[in-house]
């Protein structure tokens, strides 16, 4: 029984506030009875749904700080999860701070994230992955990686 103070309007109908209910489903039943005895009663299912939060993200390749020579093909993977978005419908944006977009693939049916590439430009990225979910709501990771160039005496040999 919920504590609900209650108001009724000349038509008969009833309106109240409760703002403490669980997470989960509740059945919320409403009973009446006029002057007479006579007594009824109607019922509805309420769901009560956690809070929206963006998606997890978690780039597991290329390593923080890693360095690569250049036409080396990197292997970027990432993770992904979203309490209400399935993986294969969430948003996905790879870019870099040189390259700018290096690729859209969304996930796999488990939230992993997976390309490869060889053409980075040489110099220091800072890659971030976006993921955006159903919700609109974004979450980013960012990892650094280098670029270096092929010595002459590497191309030579």
């Amino acid at each position: 029984e919920l504590d609900i103070e209650m108001a009724k309007d000349d038509d008969g109908s009833v309106n109240g506030y409760y703002d403490e209910l669980s997470m989960g489903s509740h059945v919320l039943r409403l009973w009446a009875e006029d002057t007479s005895g006579r007594a009824n009663s109607a019922e509805v299912i309420v769901d009560i749904l956690p809070q929206p939060a963006p998606p997890a993200v978690v780039i597991t390749s290329p390593a923080d700080d890693s360095t690569v020579m250049e036409g080396t093909t990197v292997v970027f993977q990432a993770t992904t999860l979203d309490e209400t978005t399935p993986p294969t419908a969430l948003g996905v944006e790879w870019t870099s701070s040189i390259d700018e977009v290096l690729s859209t693939a969304g996930p796999d049916d488990t939230g992993d994230v997976l390309f490869t590439l060889s053409e980075l430009s040489v110099g220091t990225h800072e890659i971030i992955l976006t993921v955006t979910d159903g919700d609109g709501m974004t979450n980013s990771e960012r990892v650094p990686i280098t670029v270096t160039e092929l010595s002459d005496t590497a191309s030579e040999g």
